[in-house]
């Protein structure tokens, strides 16, 4: 009897997932109920398989495949590959292939696939976001059940994409924001997760900011409906599927705030946007401009921009023109942490000298113009090399 079940759990794992790195060990706890009255009938109670499938769904899942911002390679056994993340500020998830591994595709491309006729909307202007919804199994429609479709360690349930957001320092970008089931080693670790993708990487601190906030907003509301769900099914019980069935209703939801959001920013055009301006908190920015040290200045080399920090982790962000883009306060650790990747780079006294004077003055109303914060910039550090004095 045991090897006739030993046969039986191999084949039902060999059906479900990897053969070549089984676990070290699996244990299986199993309930029988006996029936003396009956001839001493026994039977599983519930069934073999309803008790011994979440068991090897739990040993399966023995590695924590759940990390922000990335995808889990099953290939790899890993989201730290090079293909976990997407490679392009407008690439969206476009579902694993066959062995596991996560693949991408431009948000253009993704709406042609579909058959969406929305896309000449991506060449209007002013940009309007739109969003498409996709459920897991789609997502999975290639995968191999020995490369990862049926576990539960990075369980792709729905999923939203979106874009492109046009950013007013840097290139149109998407985003992919999943509702995951990761199992996890911890057993106080939440099962439900959200993951927000996106291969722009000034999209943080665009998140953070005032323009980036509707989104934020539209983000944190899924987190939390997605966070109320996952206590529900921590409590366990026989009806996970009909709570999960809640999830793609989650993703239009998000998809609709998405867009909605979307329009309303577009409508802030002319008037509109320049009242929005003339409130932002600009006096604090300028004023820890003026009495910043020399090392408080940074040129952000990927999005074309200055990045001022100020006292109390205020972090001002400015366009090549001088225009505040920005502001957001920031820890040490996360400044320290962009400076470390050679995302935020020190630049040298005579270009602090030209980028001071050029946001005071455009404060003052005295900008002199517009100017790409590529050309402001460079215009800024040649000033720096004809007086032959040396760079940060």
């Amino acid at each position: 009897m045991l090897d006739a079940f030993r046969v039986w759990v191999r084949e039902t794992w060999a059906s479900r997932y990897r053969q070549d790195r089984p676990p070290e060990d699996i244990e299986i706890g199993l309930r029988i109920r006996l029936r003396p009255r009956d001839g001493w009938a026994a039977g599983f109670e519930p069934g073999l398989e309803t008790q011994v499938v979440p068991q090897l769904e739990q040993a399966e899942a023995t590695v924590a495949a759940f990390l922000p911002g990335a995808v889990f390679s099953f290939r790899d056994d890993s989201a730290q590959a090079p293909e976990c993340r997407p490679a392009r500020p407008d690439h969206v998830f476009a579902g694993f292939d066959s062995v596991g591994r996560p693949t991408w595709t431009s948000f253009a491309q993704a709406l042609m696939d579909a058959g969406d006729d929305r896309i000449d909307r991506l060449y209007a202007r002013p940009l309007v976001p739109l969003a498409r919804v996709r459920l897991g199994k789609e997502l999975k429609a290639d995968q191999l059940a020995s490369f990862g479709r049926s576990s539960r360690a990075y369980n792709v349930l729905g999923q939203v994409a979106a874009g492109l957001f046009q950013p007013r320092a840097g290139p149109p970008f998407a985003i992919t924001v999943q509702v995951v089931e990761a199992w996890s080693p911890r057993p106080d670790a939440p099962r439900l997760r959200v993951n927000l993708l996106c291969g722009w990487e000034g999209f943080p601190e665009w998140r953070a900011g005032e323009d980036g906030a509707w989104v934020a907003r539209a983000v944190r509301g899924l987190e939390s409906r997605v966070e109320a769900l996952d206590r529900t099914l921590r409590e366990g019980g026989p009806d996970r599927w009909d709570r999960l069935r809640k999830v793609p209703g989650l993703m239009r939801d998000l998809a609709q705030s998405l867009e909605r959001g979307g329009r309303q920013v577009s409508r802030r055009t002319g008037h509109a946007r320049r009242r929005r301006d003339a409130g932002r908190p600009v006096a604090q920015a300028l004023a820890d401009v003026r009495g910043a040290p020399d090392d408080a200045f940074h040129e952000d080399r990927k999005a074309g921009t200055w990045v001022v920090t100020g006292p109390a982790g205020r972090t001002h962000v400015f366009s090549g023109e001088g225009r505040l883009v920005t502001s957001l306060r920031l820890t040490p650790a996360a400044t320290e942490a962009r400076r470390r990747r050679d995302r935020w780079v020190r630049i040298g006294p005579a270009e602090v000298a030209g980028a001071r004077d050029r946001i005071l003055a455009y404060g003052a109303g005295d900008g002199g113009g517009p100017a790409s914060a590529n050309t402001a910039i460079s215009s800024s550090r040649s000033t720096s090399v004809r007086k032959g004095k040396p760079e940060a």
